[in-house]
């Protein structure tokens, strides 16, 4: 498997936050498996410019295949991927609140949703994809993506306050109260609820539950001999039992099962991807 990350050029800054290629090709005898990709709090466009990605809701139990280009909203549920033989994947990750100021509509609308990005931003991004299948070259594909995305820069709505809030919380641990992120947003409480809402598609408190959720999985991958307990005091938990209630009510399982169902997939790479 190739995985590769970029740092995109400095124009797309401002809205994207990482660029992330993975190739992966197997024997076509290799049997389709199931493989589960856990909540993310986070917005992507992905590119899947060779095989098909076939995703399963574990909600509805509903199998759809997914577009070559798919904006994927905020997940809050974990839903399970069956890969091809042949995959590229190109992600492009967006700073919090960004994928709203470019698409100009309230993100609780796409809460646990995917969509072809083309009936979001337009027919053009599908030539993207052609150029994807026909490049060869990992660093040349990057730059047919930035290419695009150039393009975008213009239809932006400005940041506001509250969008640098959102970034800030990606990089802690600490539990943040309310007030305190309505005073840097320099907004009141309920100005602070809608702006969360409409720029994310959750609350400030549902989407921290989440970031902590997020944080303690990374953090069991990054550093495997730190104890489930340990994990819980540094993410924030009041105790272990209240991180292992976070997991069930995100994955659908408990944190020691879902770390051996992702230790046996190659795509643990593409599931820490808004990391």
């Amino acid at each position: 498997m190739v995985s590769l990350r970029y740092t995109p050029h400095f124009a797309l800054q401002d809205f994207i936050s990482q660029l992330i290629l993975i190739h992966h090709k197997v024997g076509h005898t290799t049997p389709a498996a199931l493989y589960p990709f856990p909540p993310q709090p986070g917005h992507s466009l992905y590119f899947f410019p060779y095989d098909k990605v076939n995703c399963h809701s574990n909600t509805d139990q509903h199998i759809v295949q997914l577009p070559q280009q798919t904006i994927i909203g905020l997940q809050l549920t974990r839903v399970d991927l069956c890969m091809g033989n042949h995959m590229l994947i190109i992600i492009v990750n967006f700073h919090p609140g960004s994928l709203h100021r470019l698409l100009r509509r309230p993100m609780h609308e796409m809460l646990d949703q995917h969509f072809d990005a083309a009936l979001l931003l337009g027919t053009e991004i599908e030539q993207v994809s052609i150029q994807l299948r026909k490049e060869l070259n990992f660093d040349r594909m990057i730059a047919c993506v930035e290419a695009y995305l150039f393009k975008m820069i213009n239809r932006l709505k400005p940041a506001l306050p509250v969008d640098r809030v959102l970034r800030q919380m990606l990089g802690t641990n600490k539990i943040l109260l309310i007030s305190q992120l309505a005073q840097q947003a320099c907004v009141s409480h309920r100005q602070l609820e809608r702006q969360f809402k409409e720029r994310i598609g959750l609350s400030p408190i549902l989407f921290s539950r989440l970031l902590r959720f997020e944080n303690a999985r990374i953090l069991n991958e990054e550093q495997p001999r730190l104890t489930w307990l340990n994990i819980a005091a540094i993410c924030g938990y009041a105790d272990q039992m209240h991180m292992i209630r976070a997991f069930k009510d995100f994955a659908f399982t408990t944190p020691e099962l879902l770390k051996k169902e992702l230790e046996k997939s190659c795509w643990r790479l593409l599931f820490r991807a808004i990391v």
